[in-house]
This record gives structure tokens, C-alpha cells and sequence, in this order.
């Protein structure tokens, strides 16, 4: 079995807890660094946990690793149809994007018009928050009343700010 390993925060060293019979700390093996917490920030944009990895300590180092953070982005979807006008009730999912280019993971989704589901605003815009930087899927799920859905499309979002997009429905 792998230990697991503290991390402080994402700018410092990897904490390794001491061992009461190994005041010195961990002793030469394979750890798994494990990022418990992002660090926090006072804006919408926030940061993911690092993903999990391997570290060798060998006798006599120091154990000391980096990780370093990976900002999230955050999307805004406006439905409208083909004069301009802004549509609502539409819903959306982000999907991570098999390599060979299909649907793979369900990351989140949101409806325009949903008491009480974040994201929804009842104003025409979806707005999907803290999503890891990368490219997606987008799936409109369901169309406005009267609407027909939009075919799946791929998009990039990148960390550290919010990406607006329109989604262009046609009636039925």
C-alpha cells in the first residue's frame, strides 16, 4: 500500500507526516501525493486539486515535491434564435471528450429557468462554474419550447477566465 501525502498549499513544498517510529520522516519508498484541498481565492475562478502522483523518497534526500495549480474556467451559454432574440428554458452538459472524439464523462450541466439550480438565471443564460481547463463537449440536453436542439460541438475552455458563447436554435 501507497501512503498518502499532505499537500500545504499548491505554492509549497509536499508535507510528509512523521511517523512515530521515523521522527525523520518517511523512509526510502513510493508515495502517492495526494492534493487534499485547491487553494482558495476570493473571485469565481477558482482552482482544481492536482491530480494524484507517484514520488520515489530515496534514503538520505529530502522529500520535497511541487505541484502546481491549474486555474478552472467558467462558461456562459446564451440561447438565442436566428433574429438575435434570447431564448430560455434551453439546458446544456459538458462532457470531456473521449481521444478518439465521442462523449466520455459528464462534468456538469445546468438549465435556464430551474429554481434553485445553480447556473440557471431565467434570463436566457446558462452559466456553468469551475470547470477544469481543457476541451469539452457541449450537449444541449433540451431546446427552448418550440425549438429544436443544436447538434453537439466541441469547445476549449481556458483557465482563469469565463467563456461566452451563443447557441443558435432553429424553430421546429
Amino acid at each position: 500500500m501507497i501512503p498518502d501525502l499532505r499537500l500545504l498549499d499548491a505554492s509549497s513544498p509536499v508535507f510528509m507526516p512523521r511517523h512515530p517510529h521515523r521522527p525523520d520522516g518517511p523512509g526510502p519508498a513510493r508515495y502517492l501525493v495526494r492534493q487534499l484541498a485547491p487553494p482558495t481565492t476570493n473571485d469565481a475562478l477558482r482552482y482544481n486539486r492536482a491530480a494524484d502522483f507517484l514520488v520515489t523518497v530515496v534514503e538520505g534526500q529530502d522529500p520535497e515535491v511541487t505541484v502546481t495549480a491549474r486555474r478552472t474556467g467558467n462558461l456562459e451559454i446564451t440561447t438565442k434564435d436566428r433574429s438575435g432574440t434570447v431564448l430560455t428554458g434551453a439546458c446544456y452538459e459538458i462532457w470531456t471528450k473521449k481521444t478518439s472524439g465521442g462523449r466520455e464523462i459528464l462534468v456538469t450541466k445546468a438549465c435556464d429557468q430551474q429554481p434553485g439550480q445553480t447556473g440557471s438565471t431565467r434570463d436566457g443564460v446558462v452559466r456553468l462554474e469551475v470547470i477544469p481547463a481543457g476541451d469539452y463537449i457541449i450537449l444541449e440536453s433540451f431546446g427552448p419550447a418550440g425549438y429544436r436542439t443544436v447538434a453537439e460541438f466541441t469547445i476549449t475552455i481556458p483557465g482563469g477566465r469565463t467563456t461566452e458563447i451563443d447557441v443558435v436554435n432553429d424553430r421546429s
